[in-house]
């Protein structure tokens, strides 16, 4: 029943964003290609991966390419594949990288930003080491921007839910979570950067079944914008995990170095 409510209520997104189509029908919807991605190198206290303290030092690249465009002026699309390192917990507590493929659709009200996502997910042990299992994400995401009239400080809060669907049934789960990106411009092409997180998510069933897990994160850094395609960031965060399950229970510190690049080809026409 919880899945059709789901269901129903990002099918309710869709239907409010094409709405749009009644008074635009005449545009031409707009495409450009894109590709993104980082090069990190972290540093992580983990203590419930390493039980005696051992410190994990490791890079994590991740690479998304994406078609995407606009139907009607507010009312926009992307396609993407992507590869990476999971959004959730693995049910073995290791570190699943992600091969994605995705699609999205968001209407925007002014600064507000509603959407939808669906993405197919070949989940990996370790940096794409053996196969564990196949998923499907469905979610939804709303998030609002402030930025101060100056262009000097961004505010972004927002909040998405999600619904994971598995071969494997401990993988299955709802995630609820909620963030709010913070940034403030020093000079130029310097920004402080500032990220409270929660996320919840409770398990529907295998070895996980009635586990529920509550996630606080904390992390802060510093952007460096070499250019319009290419910055450097250095950050530095703290996660505790509390479960019902005791054995699951975690707190982590965590810092590191990073070369993120994006660049988009065939920017349509406005």
């Amino acid at each position: 029943m919880g899945d059709r409510v789901l269901a129903l209520g990002l099918a309710g997104v869709l239907l409010a964003g094409a709405t749009g189509f009644g008074h635009a029908a005449e545009r031409t919807p707009t495409l450009a290609f894109g590709i993104d991605g980082s090069l990190p190198l972290s540093y992580s206290d983990d203590r419930f991966s390493n039980p005696k303290g051992r410190a994990d030092y490791l890079t994590s690249p991740y690479l998304r390419l994406s078609a995407e465009g606009k139907l009607v002026p507010d009312l926009s699309y992307s396609l993407y594949a992507s590869g990476g390192f999971d959004k959730y917990p693995s049910r073995i507590d290791s570190d699943s990288t992600f091969a994605t493929l995705g699609a999205s659709l968001t209407r925007r009200w002014g600064d507000l930003r509603v959407g939808v996502s669906l993405e197919r997910n070949h989940a990996f042990d370790g940096t794409f080491g053996p196969f564990l299992y196949l998923a499907h994400d469905l979610g939804g995401y709303v998030s609002y921007l402030y930025t101060d009239a100056a262009k000097t400080v961004r505010f972004r809060p927002g909040m998405s839910i999600s619904r994971r669907f598995s071969d494997d049934p401990s993988a299955e789960s709802y995630v609820v979570s909620f963030k709010v990106d913070m940034e403030r411009q020093l000079v130029k092409r310097w920004w402080l950067t500032l990220t409270p997180r929660l996320r919840f998510q409770n398990f529907l069933g295998g070895e996980n079944l009635g586990r529920s897990d509550t996630v606080y994160s904390l992390s802060s850094g510093l952007r460096y914008s070499i250019d319009d395609h290419f910055g450097l960031s250095a950050s530095a965060g703290y996660e505790r995990r509390t479960s019902n399950v005791d054995s699951r229970n975690f707190s982590s510190f965590g810092a590191g170095l990073s070369l993120d690049f994006s660049h988009t080809f065939g920017l349509a026409k406005k």
